[in-house]
């Protein structure tokens, strides 16, 4: 049976009553610290056969999917019951020797008696740390069951994992996923606007497409790399009202073969990393278009607000152009006007890593599939999440 299911995306602050500013604050502070699980987009599953409900993290930067469980020491607070793998009949914890234990990125079995658990252990960019035992369990997606799911059971919790981000549904290339473990062939996701209550729907197998005639770029990757589940994509320009931006030549990965360089796309980061010299490049040609002051705020390109009316104000048209297919973002994807504060800002930040990363803010109401068989993407911009 082709493993296939649908389930509902709702943004991880949605019930916050928060206006858009609030939002991005946060976002931008998870951003910087170096959390990519957190503050993103939430796909809504139950696990085990006693249907615990779990929010989960959509990752397409991360492996392995992991929630926290009971009875956890340290654990962050979360608005959901702790899954307790006790009350399921369908929970296996690995045991040691197992080959599924070597998928992980270290051997979860690693100088561990035969017989023992295994384990993982996961640390983040801002020193917060999940660990437990890898276990198998059902996963139930809207009434769908998905049977054996390899998942991190966690049993500590430390740092600034917080809140809702406390489980991660690891949807990138690597053997340990969920994607890689079930043979999907497919899957697309459409993310609703940051500010609003809005659903949107995360689809695997057949009901993950693109209508036809869609823009569609090859999804590029380097086996072997310590990156080799990353997305990446190549992209060959930037535009800005017709006005091609230069790009550093990191974006054609020439000479480079360990995934260290280009540009990923990864549901799991929030705002636009530009490598450097490609992000200076974009700000000086939007200054001398946007016809607005520069000024200092939270990201690394703001402007000040004319007294007059926002809705005059003349955005520039940026487009992404990637290999075979050219993504137009509408202004509300790549700005953030800040009336209280007086200011409009780009929704992208500069990065002194040669790695960039596309990150969820830029497509929101677009239809993003993932064609694994075929390495393929394909974006549909302005679609309606909601309706979806």
């Amino acid at each position: 049976m082709e493993f296939n299911f649908n389930t509902m995306v709702k943004h991880v602050d949605h019930d916050k009553h928060l206006s858009k500013t609030e939002l991005l604050r946060l976002a931008l502070h998870r951003t910087l610290t170096g959390y990519s699980g957190d503050g993103k987009y939430l796909a809504y599953l139950f696990i085990g056969t006693s249907a615990v409900p779990i929010p989960v993290i959509i990752d397409t930067g991360s492996d392995l999917t992991w929630t926290q469980c009971a009875p956890c020491d340290n654990c962050s607070a979360q608005p959901t019951p702790l899954f307790d793998p006790a009350k399921s009949t369908s929970y296996v914890a690995l045991k040691c020797p197992n080959k599924k234990c070597k998928l992980y990125k270290s051997d979860g079995c690693n100088k561990r008696l035969p017989g023992t658990t295994c384990t993982y252990n996961r640390t983040y960019g801002d020193g917060s740390r999940s660990r437990g035992d890898l276990a198998t369990e059902t996963f139930w997606f809207e009434g769908v069951p998905v049977l054996r799911v390899l998942f991190g059971c966690a049993f500590h919790s430390y740092g600034s994992v917080v809140g809702r981000g406390t489980r991660i549904l690891g949807l990138g290339r690597w053997d340990d996923s969920i994607v890689s473990q079930h043979d999907v062939h497919a899957f697309s996701y459409c993310l609703p606007t940051f500010d609003s209550n809005g659903t949107g729907r995360l689809f695997m197998g057949y009901g993950a497409r693109a209508p036809p005639g869609a823009a569609t770029t090859r999804l590029l990757r380097y086996p072997g790399a310590l990156n080799s589940g990353f997305y990446y994509l190549r992209l060959q320009g930037i535009t800005i009202n017709g006005v091609p931006i230069p790009i550093n030549s990191s974006f054609a990965f020439k000479g480079r073969k360990d995934g260290s360089v280009g540009l990923i796309i990864d549901s799991g980061t929030t705002i636009t990393q530009l490598e450097r010299i490609t992000f200076e490049a974009v700000g000086q040609e939007l200054t001398s278009q946007i016809g607005l002051q520069p000024t200092d705020g939270d990201l690394d390109l703001c402007y000040e607000l004319p007294c007059a009316d926002v809705g005059g104000i003349q955005f520039s048209k940026i487009e992404f152009v990637f290999e075979g297919a050219a993504l137009e973002l509408p202004s509300q994807n790549y700005f953030l006007i800040e009336e209280k504060n007086g200011m409009v800002c780009l929704m992208m930040v500069a990065t002194d890593s040669p790695l960039s990363i596309f990150g969820n803010f830029q497509p929101q109401n677009t239809l993003v599939v993932y064609y694994l068989t075929n390495e393929e993407l394909s974006f549909v911009p302005y679609t309606q999440c909601d309706d979806m």
